[in-house]
This record gives C-alpha cells, sequence and structure tokens, in this order.
C-alpha cells in the first residue's frame, strides 16, 4: 500500500509544473538568443532534479508525472544538442551517438503504440543507465557554453555521454524487448 500524498493539493501540482516548464525550455531553446542558452539549460537542469526530488518528497508520483518528465529531459536534450550543432558547437556527427538512448525510447514508445500496450506507457520507470545520461549529456551542454574552447573537458563529456547513451539504449531496448516477449498477444 502506498502512503497519502503529503501536502496541501497545489504543493502537489509543483512536480508536473516543473516538467512542464522544462518542456517550455526546450521548444524555446532552438529561438533563443545565444546568450540565452545557459539560463535555460542552467532552468531545465534545475527543474528535472527538483521536480523528481519533489515528487518523491510529496508522495506525488505518477505514471503520467513519469512520462511529462521523461518527455521533457528528452525534448530539451534533442533539441538543445541540435541547436549546438546547427550552432557549430557540435558535429553533426556526434548526435547520432549522444541520442541513441533517446532513439530507443522512441521506437519503444513507437512499438507499444503500434501494439496499443497502453500498460507499457504506464511502465516506462526511469532506468540508471537513463538518469546517469540525462546528468552527463547536461553537463556537456553546460561545458561547451560556459567553457567554449575547453575542447579536452567536451571530449571527456562526449565521450561518457555516448558510452552511457549506448548503454542506456542497449538497457531501454532489453527492457523493452523482455515486456514485449513476456506479454501474450491478445493482452
Amino acid at each position: 500500500m502506498t502512503s497519502p500524498p503529503n501536502g496541501p493539493a497545489w504543493l502537489q501540482q509543483v512536480p508536473n509544473v516543473l516538467s512542464f516548464c522544462r518542456l517550455l525550455c526546450a521548444v524555446a531553446f532552438p529561438f533563443a538568443p545565444r546568450s540565452w542558452w545557459l539560463t535555460l539549460t542552467l532552468v531545465a537542469g534545475a527543474s528535472d532534479w527538483l521536480d523528481g526530488y519533489l515528487a518523491r518528497q510529496l508522495r506525488v508520483t505518477s505514471w503520467l508525472g513519469g512520462l511529462l518528465d521523461g518527455l521533457s529531459d528528452k525534448a530539451f536534450v534533442v533539441l538543445a544538442l541540435v541547436t549546438l550543432a546547427s550552432a557549430g558547437e557540435l558535429a553533426w556527427w556526434q548526435l547520432p551517438f549522444l541520442l541513441l538512448r533517446d532513439l530507443s525510447v522512441a521506437s519503444g514508445v513507437t512499438v507499444s503504440a503500434l501494439r496499443r500496450d497502453q500498460e507499457a506507457f504506464k511502465n516506462m520507470d526511469s532506468r540508471t543507465f537513463g538518469k546517469l545520461t540525462t546528468v552527463v549529456i547536461f553537463g556537456l551542454l553546460l561545458a561547451i557554453q560556459l567553457w567554449p574552447d575547453a575542447k579536452a573537458v567536451h571530449g571527456v563529456l562526449y565521450s561518457a555521454g555516448t558510452i552511457l547513451s549506448v548503454a542506456a539504449g542497449v538497457d531501454y531496448f532489453l527492457a523493452r524487448h523482455e515486456r514485449i516477449m513476456g506479454k501474450p498477444k491478445d493482452e
């Protein structure tokens, strides 16, 4: 049995509001002046940490909140990386490696939608490699913006982000494969 939510009803909505704000940061990033990129990245990173922390503390975790959180994270990462590549801050060939996790999750969502597997959306829990990938990619985004000439730091973070993204992509694929293979088609 789960514990009832903590705090007043308005406070219980804060984690989802923070996730939505991160989604707004994601949509704004490609259109924002370069001078705003760092602020948007800091707001997105802080909201990512804070919404999860508050959801756990207030005991208001839900599959819909988790879905919004994951969507907001992935939207921000994808749009920020593509924007940085468009600005010449990252090479285009680097994107598929950094985004392998996101491509794996997107393929899983597509398969689940085609199979009309609504339970898959409710059971898309975040995974350790996925969280670590997000942390390292946010670190890379910050490093590129704070220290544009620190190519060695960018290289280390890019390499770590790539390794984690590949590991997360494989982890999500295996988890999805296990779910699909363990579930009869009639369900």
